[in-house]
């Protein structure tokens, strides 16, 4: 009797390497970079801070699915699988656990199958918000297998399912329904392989509900004492601004704008901080038009025209991250080259995060980390962060900044 198979993949995603000639020229001309620290803005010294108030999120208006944590077997849900499979499975049949209780669903797993598992749900004010769990097994090159979310029989999300986007664990992801508010629509989650090497798309914990979060504000000590946040609705907060032939950088609509006005240019600007040792820094970035990458500069520090940082940057087009050091000398050494990842939303703000502890710094995008390293370079207390933007041959480039936030860790 033939049974599906899995192939359990090594913890290594595919490193893939933008081409285009605006990247290579990354590294030609990372050099006309210019660093425009903020002026007055200053960061609360360790010994000036007793106490602070952070801020207790819990989320309004989540509603389940139904047997949305398929705990009810197939109830509910319709399963369809061209070869014959049953999709709504137990632990026992499951070749990874499921994410919570004793049931989950398993798509692909054979070759040249269709799999599909629909239930029609009702979509409305404060539900639009589709939360599920997938974790993605394939060892498949990119642009065969396909794991999909349908809604009406229209794909709302798709990622192709590879040895690249193999997640090697349980991973959230939401999609916005709210184009879909006051319907009853059909809900499918689908995968689909052709006839070579294996992929699997499991799937746990469907649920609908909100983005909107209540803040509840609780007071406590802050063990160490540092913590800056801006999201740039006051316009005297400090930063840098500017409108020259060149670049405008200004506050707009409780956002800061970084508009690049000539191909082939790079900057980054800060607002001056002085980090502690340990700290995470963390920003939501989107780009309205000619995308080019962007993202955060931390671990940086000036003397005099020279200067040495760490860049984290994204490429929403192509779904790729990338993080590289430079040296007071101008020399560059990338530490991850550019990697493809699923977490980048091409089309929506991304929210970029940081932490440094010690050695180690590990890269977050949309509250999903999705790399590590360890580098002793650029260590200690005293350095500064920020936002860093390039123009590529895409000129004018804006870039849209907000929540830029920096804290303390243990």
């Amino acid at each position: 009797m033939r049974t599906k198979h899995l192939l359990v993949a090594p913890g290594m995603t595919l490193a893939l390497m933008l081409i285009c000639v605006f990247t290579l020229q990354l590294f030609a001309a990372q050099t006309d970079v210019q660093a425009e620290p903020c002026t007055g803005q200053t960061s609360m010294a360790p010994a000036e801070v007793e106490a602070d108030w952070s801020y207790l999120p819990v989320q309004i208006g989540a509603a389940d699915v139904s047997n949305g944590d398929f705990e009810g077997g197939t109830s509910v849900w319709t399963e369809y699988s061209a070869l014959g499979w049953p999709l709504i499975v137990t632990s026992t049949i499951l070749p990874v656990t499921p994410h919570s209780g004793d049931w989950a669903v398993w798509l692909g797993g054979d070759d040249d199958e269709v799999s599909t598992i629909s239930q029609t749900v009702a979509i409305t004010i404060g539900e639009s918000t589709l939360s599920y769990w997938q974790w993605i097994d394939s060892e498949d090159i990119c642009g065969n297998d396909f794991g999909q979310v349908l809604i009406n029989n229209t794909q709302v999300y798709s990622i192709s399912l590879c040895d690249a986007t193999n997640t090697n664990d349980w991973v959230n992801r939401t999609l916005d329904l709210s184009a879909y508010i006051g319907q009853n629509v059909d809900l499918q989650f689908r995968a689909e392989t052709n006839g070579n090497l294996n992929s699997n798309l499991f799937i746990d914990d469907v649920s609908l509900g909100q983005e909107n979060y209540v803040y509840l504000p609780i007071i406590g000590r802050n063990s160490c004492g540092f913590y800056y946040f801006d999201d740039f609705s006051d316009p005297n907060s400090g930063w840098f601004v500017v409108d020259d032939s060149e670049r405008t950088y200004a506050y707009l609509n409780g956002e800061f704008q970084m508009l690049l006005k000539k191909d082939d240019y790079h900057y980054f600007l800060t607002p001056d901080l002085v980090l502690p040792g340990n700290y995470r820094i963390e920003v939501d970035v989107y780009q309205p038009s000619n995308s080019q990458d962007h993202g955060l500069v931390f671990g940086t520090r000036q003397n005099g025209d020279a200067w040495e940082t760490y860049q984290f940057l994204v490429y929403p087009p192509t779904q790729e991250y990338f993080l590289v050091k430079r040296y007071m000398n101008g020399t560059w050494v990338t530490l991850i080259n550019w990697t493809y990842n699923p977490e980048i939303y091409q089309d929506t703000p991304n929210h970029l995060r940081v932490d440094r502890v010690g050695t180690l710094i590990r890269l977050y995008i949309n509250n999903v980390q999705v790399g590590s390293v360890t580098d002793a370079s650029f260590t200690g207390a005293g350095r500064d962060a920020g936002l860093r933007v390039y123009s590529g041959d895409s000129a004018p480039v804006d870039t849209r900044f907000d929540n830029f936030r920096a804290t303390c860790l243990p």
